[in-house]
């Protein structure tokens, strides 16, 4: 049998053979893209091994600014995190939620239920894999971008074009470090207020998270008259100014007026989202209160016509 004649009997089996084989490889080609790319959270660790220890001098390179100089920190925060996801990945709910900040848990996680429904459950639904690299390193706060991939062994599905991008932040508690989740970066302590016809605004402290920033305020009003600190659909009246002249607005659409208010010889905490972002260029000098309602029984009569205001800045 000539080999045109055999070619026109079978060339579909033929054919079919050719995809075959020409689909396999393609298969491996995918993997082989997959765990190259993967390198740096498997293959790339074990070729930075020293002495039977994984290092994190890549990782340890910041994407936007500073640098981690110490060696002994590059590998204990590296080792952090490393320990933190690692819980995560193996049901290990509790030691992963021990890592935790105390402020990260006051402020966000409470309990390890809540640790657990609002965060594990929303990223850890399944086995992960994952890599991570320093983004910020600037005033003793340390910042890792960490991605998180859908594992391929325990899926099956190859690539990584879709993945939970997450900020890890590290932060020390005494003589021990502990990891900030959920977006949150650091808390910082104020001691500083400003005093104008008998309102007396404190500044407490701030909740600095990668997207905005919440402070939390003292407020004393040491008049006969209750006030009103500011207007929620003007979002303007209450404002946080950075270093180089931006300013910030207060989210007061997301509170409801009552929070606001601040009865006759009381005082009252109350906490307030501005929507600063987490920034590594700027600093906060300023919180502005533009336009406090003095007598806020009045206002409530004419507020078309109500004028007695009183305008309040607290240096940061």
């Amino acid at each position: 049998m000539s080999i045109v004649r055999f070619y026109n009997i079978n060339r579909k089996t033929i054919w079919l053979m050719i995809i075959v084989i020409l689909f396999v490889l393609f298969i491996i080609n995918a993997l082989n893209n997959f765990y190259a790319k993967r390198s740096r959270s498997s293959d790339n660790s074990t070729s930075q091994q020293l002495n039977g220890n994984k290092t994190y001098v890549n990782e340890s390179q910041a994407m936007v600014q500073g640098q981690i100089t110490s060696e002994k920190k590059q590998q204990e925060f590296g080792e952090l995190i490393d320990e933190f996801l690692g819980y995560c990945n193996n049901n290990q709910v509790q030691e992963a939620y021990g890592l935790l900040s105390n402020n990260c848990r006051e402020k966000l996680y409470p309990t390890q239920d809540a640790f657990y429904n609002e965060y594990y459950s929303k990223i850890f639904d399944s086995k992960k894999s994952y890599d991570f690299q320093l983004w910020s390193a600037i005033d003793k706060t340390y910042v890792y971008l960490v991605k998180i991939f859908e594992d391929m062994l325990s899926t099956g599905i190859a690539g990584d074009q879709n993945y939970i991008q997450e900020y890890i932040s590290i932060v020390e508690e005494g003589s021990q470090y502990r990891v900030n989740v959920g977006g949150l970066v650091k808390n910082i302590g104020y001691n500083d207020s400003s005093e104008k016809n008998g309102i007396k605004i404190e500044v407490v402290e701030s909740d600095e998270y990668m997207d905005y920033t919440i402070y939390h305020f003292k407020v004393t009003n040491n008049t006969t008259k209750n006030i009103l600190l500011g207007l929620i659909d003007d979002e303007d009246s209450i404002n946080v100014e950075d270093n180089q002249g931006n300013e910030f607005n207060a989210g007061l659409m997301e509170q409801v007026e009552d929070d606001l208010i601040v009865g006759a010889n009381s005082t009252k905490d109350i906490e307030i989202r501005f929507n600063r972002s987490y920034s590594t260029q700027t600093e906060a000098r300023r919180i502005n209160f533009t336009n406090i309602i003095k007598d806020y029984d009045a206002f409530n009569q004419n507020r078309q016509a109500y004028e007695d205001v009183v305008e309040i800045t607290v240096n940061l």
